[in-house]
């Protein structure tokens, strides 16, 4: 499945497109032959690359820490409830960051590495940061953000709006607001919406919001 915003990405860096990949670009991004990239756009309209240069075997275990404590199924579904959301199930990728779950995080590991793409929807996205960020796991917005920066750069994964994830990425690393706010605003935005209003008091003064 391909996503709009990244149909012209994900491109094999071989001999029929090494003149787009000048020595001194394919040195800097680390590309060899057979290498992929991908394209998203940022707030400012710049193109921007993305080497997939990540192999997802190294994302097992990212989150993992000594005595971490697991969450049950249960914890994790109501800490997107909490949130107010009803999207698709995040365990499979929370099991496989944490590595909290043995049975699991084997499961999962021999689902995500089988050689197949691992299609993420924007909601997955933001579901996955509500639990990691939760209890019983309260991982900082950094170790959250560099996941999802890695997986960004990761082949194996592929995501609803690339562009989209991109721009709420960078901007939670500086902003008040969540990931999921960004998000919102990246997407409306693609929409053509000029703001996007809320009563979140957090939002005011942020580009793109109409804090009510």
């Amino acid at each position: 499945m391909k996503s709009e915003d990244s149909c012209h990405g994900d491109r094999d860096s071989n001999e029929q497109r090494r003149n787009y990949h000048p020595q001194e670009i394919r040195e800097y991004l680390k590309l060899s032959d057979g290498s992929k990239i991908n394209f998203v756009i940022d707030r400012d309209g710049q193109v921007k690359i993305i080497p997939l240069n990540v192999p997802v075997e190294s994302l097992s275990g990212i989150l993992h820490r000594p005595g971490i404590q697991k969450a049950t199924i249960e914890e994790m579904e109501a800490a997107i409830m909490e949130a107010q959301v009803i999207g698709l199930d995040t365990n499979i990728l929370i099991r496989y960051f944490t590595r909290d779950d043995e049975e699991q995080c084997q499961q999962a590991t021999e689902l995500i590495q089988a050689g197949e793409k691992c299609f993420i929807t924007n909601i997955v996205l933001c579901e996955m940061v509500w639990v990691l960020k939760g209890e019983p796991y309260k991982f900082s917005k950094g170790d959250i953000l560099e996941t999802i920066e890695a997986m960004l750069h990761s082949p194996t994964f592929e995501f609803e709006n690339t562009s989209a994830v991109y721009q709420a990425l960078q901007r939670t690393r500086e902003g008040r607001a969540d990931f999921s706010d960004y998000m919102i605003e990246a997407i409306s935005r693609q929409y053509g919406c000029l703001q996007t209003a809320s009563f979140d008091k957090k939002l005011r003064g942020e580009d793109g919001f109409r804090c009510l």
